[in-house]
């Protein structure tokens, strides 16, 4: 666990060697689509989204994965220690906008997440793209970003390519988190990353556990 956590600190992510077994993920996968389509949000301008709530009110396939002492144990030993969110994305739109999440940023809250692939993703179904070794350049601006926007959330400065232009960093420095359904990855959120495009035709669909 201390490899995965330096990993995290020092690049910003980190790639679990082993897919998460299929039929795990095909059951949360279902949960997940139902949810989606029971209580999401469709003014996401990449399809439809979900924030769960805390991981102590999940249920089924998804608190049996996510709700683990490895996973608890690991968070809590990188400094996060509350299970604040589960949040889903079904990613199916590209003709809407660009949400937040499809600029290069670091989140307004810093936070650790496991980060599961429900379906196949590559660079044309919107992989998840990251800067690595950027997450302690990432923590120095949130924070003084958070002061100067007096602790405002969302007034808090945080895309790379609309309020850092100085920094010259764009979404062509990002590299694509390339994986099968079952990939999953731990991530400091002070990493510069972003939600990639889906191209007309693909889908993705990806669930997170949040601690902050």
């Amino acid at each position: 666990m201390n490899e995965i956590l330096r990993q995290v600190y020092e690049n910003g992510l980190y790639v679990f060697p082993e897919l998460v077994e299929d039929n795990v993920v095909q059951n949360i996968k279902k949960q997940t689509m139902a949810l989606l389509e029971q209580d999401g949000d469709k003014d996401y301008k990449f399809g439809t989204a979900i924030n769960m709530g805390p991981l102590s009110e999940q249920s089924g396939s998804i608190k049996d994965f996510f709700d683990t002492e490895y996973f608890n144990d690991m968070a809590f030993r990188y400094g996060t220690r509350d299970a604040r969110a589960v949040m889903a994305t079904h990613d199916y739109e590209n003709d809407n906008g660009t949400e937040r999440n499809g600029f290069l940023h670091f989140d307004r809250t810093h936070t650790f997440k496991f980060f599961l692939y429900l379906t196949d993703c590559d660079e044309s179904s919107g992989a998840f793209k990251y800067v690595p070794g950027s997450r302690e350049l990432g923590e120095t601006l949130r924070k003084q970003a958070t002061l100067d926007a007096g602790g405002e959330y969302k007034t808090i400065a945080n895309r790379l390519e609309v309020d850092y232009l100085d920094l010259n960093y764009t979404a062509e420095d990002a590299e694509a988190v390339v994986g099968k359904a079952g990939t999953l990855f731990a991530f400091d959120t002070d990493t510069f990353h972003m939600g990639g495009i889906v191209q007309n035709g693909k889908e993705r669909v990806v669930i997170r556990s949040h601690y902050v």
